[in-house]
């Protein structure tokens, strides 16, 4: 199985988790609206928001050739696959390109050449990684507090600025280690992708209920499945 799979749910990357209802005495969460089309995104120029992977140069909407930003992440010395497929929802004006290995994978989607959102995933991460790329976007917003949303085994934490939003989700796949999912991007892009607050409360939530593999928010980046 490739590692990102399609956006095949109506307006949600959450597309790991099992469909079963949150147990009787859990609070209900009510579901967002579907997002049908993905409008035109609105805050094209940098902000406090922004995307840190390592010792990389931050990712931020607006930011300049993003062919360069992908470079850095394609690592053509490793077993990789180039994909350049657009999820459901995004019309001609949008392109995506992602690289995936077997353990990690990087995803990037302009809109007319401006950049308005990136996605980074890993496999098997330790907690002290969580925690550091936590703290890295937690000094770089410091002026913002993060949202988090909790639950047993599924931990997200959102920053929103100017129409902008990231976040990112720590899974705990058991004897795997953690699956860490990193994206920032215009709150347009964002919501067609599902990285919304109210998403993740839903996916928490079925996750605890129903012992869910994982969350919905690990199987795509940016293509569907083919």
């Amino acid at each position: 199985m490739k590692r990102f799979i399609a956006l095949t749910l109506a307006g949600s990357v959450l597309a790991g988790c099992h469909s079963a209802e949150p147990q009787a005495d859990t609070p209900p969460v009510v579901a967002q609206p579907v997002v049908a089309t993905v409008d035109k995104p609105v805050a094209v120029g940098p902000t406090m928001v922004g995307l840190i992977i390592g010792n990389k140069p931050v990712i931020t909407v607006g930011a300049e050739n993003p062919d360069k930003i992908f470079g850095q992440f394609r690592d053509t010395k490793q077993f990789g696959s180039e994909f350049n497929d657009l999820p459901p929802k995004f019309n001609y004006h949008f392109r995506a390109r992602t690289w995936e290995t077997a353990h990690t994978g990087f995803g990037l989607i302009t809109y007319d050449g401006t950049l308005v959102g990136a996605m980074y995933q890993e496999d098997g991460v330790k907690q002290d990684q969580v925690d550091e790329i936590v703290g890295a976007h937690r000094s770089r917003m410091d002026d913002l507090a993060p949202v988090p949303v909790k639950g047993k085994r599924v931990s997200y934490w959102f920053w929103d600025h100017k129409g902008q939003r990231l976040m990112i989700c720590a899974f705990q796949a058991g004897r795997q280690g953690i699956k860490l999912t990193a994206a920032m991007g215009d709150n347009a892009v964002m919501d067609a992708l599902g990285m919304s607050i109210e998403e993740a409360k839903i996916d928490a939530l079925k996750i605890d209920a129903s012992g869910s593999q994982g969350p919905r928010t690990f199987a795509p980046v940016v293509r569907p499945t083919g």
